[in-house]
């Protein structure tokens, strides 16, 4: 008796690169943070810090000026996770903030914190479409301001 043919093998899973798998058993805080030197490390209260940085962020945010965004960020930056799925990059975080459609938002603080160096601003936004809540992990620029060395958007 003749045994049908073996099935073809099946192709292999298609992987779109401009939208990874995400890992559910990831957790915001196993996110990679870059090594910073320790001299840029934030000094200071964690709520003040993350009150004084969210206020500049707000100005630059609804002052619509792309070097006042810019100016939120750190030389160094290294990744913006976009809603857990990729890396947008700078220049796309940078145009994400400038040129968002918002009226009136609003933001509250909910977590600031020290880990690893950095310190982690958990924020949530209000009346700011496509917005919901951000990670920020902060350090000092070379003017003693704070910036964004890394972000995670969590879009629920």
């Amino acid at each position: 008796m003749d045994l049908p043919p073996n099935p073809p093998p099946a192709p292999p899973p298609s992987i779109d690169i401009y939208n990874p798998p995400v890992n559910p058993e990831t957790k915001p805080d196993d996110q990679p943070v870059p090594p910073v030197n320790s001299n840029n490390a934030p000094r200071g209260s964690p709520n003040q810090i993350a009150s004084g940085f969210l206020n500049q962020f707000y100005n630059a945010v609804t002052g619509n000026s792309w070097w006042q965004v810019k100016s939120l960020f750190h030389q160094n930056f290294s990744y913006w996770n976009n809603c857990m799925t990729r890396n947008i990059g700078l220049d796309a975080a940078i145009r994400l903030l400038a040129n968002s459609p918002r009226t009136n938002f609003q933001y509250n603080i909910y977590g600031a914190q020290y880990v690893k160096n950095h310190l982690k601003v958990d924020v949530a936004f209000y009346n700011w479409p496509g917005f919901n809540r951000i990670s920020f992990y902060l350090v000092q620029n070379g003017n003693g301001q704070f910036a964004i060395l890394g972000a995670d958007m969590w879009c629920l």
